[in-house]
C-alpha cells in the first residue's frame, strides 16, 4: 500500500511499503518503505513570515537539591512544607 502527497491538485510526492517481490530481489526480508519527492518547485514557495517569541525577563529555573541533615529523621512532606512556606507566590511548583 501507499499513500500520494498532494500540494492542492499537485502531486508532490508518494510513499509507502516496498513490495515484497522488490525486496526478496535483493535478499531483503524486513518491511522497508521508501518515499519519491518532487523537490523541483512543484510546491510553491511558502511565504517567510518571521516569528519568535520574546525571552522572559526572569526565565523558569529548575533546580534538584539534596538535602543532608544530620542524625535526626525529617520526613521528604516536612521539607517540603517548608520550602512552600518559605518561597511564597515565587515557587511555581515542588
Amino acid at each position: 500500500s501507499h499513500a500520494t502527497l498532494l500540494a492542492g491538485d499537485t502531486v508532490v510526492g508518494e510513499f509507502g511499503e516496498v513490495v515484497a517481490a522488490a525486496r526478496a530481489a535483493y535478499g531483503v526480508e524486513v518491511p522497508v518503505f521508501a518515499a519519491a519527492l518532487r523537490l523541483d518547485g512543484a510546491l510553491p514557495a511558502a511565504p517567510r513570515t518571521p516569528r519568535h517569541e520574546s525571552l522572559p525577563r526572569f526565565p523558569a529555573v529548575q533546580r534538584d537539591m539534596a538535602f543532608a541533615l544530620g542524625e535526626r529523621p525529617v520526613t521528604a512532606d516536612a521539607i517540603a512544607d517548608t520550602i512552600r512556606g518559605e518561597a511564597g507566590p515565587l515557587l511555581r511548583g515542588l
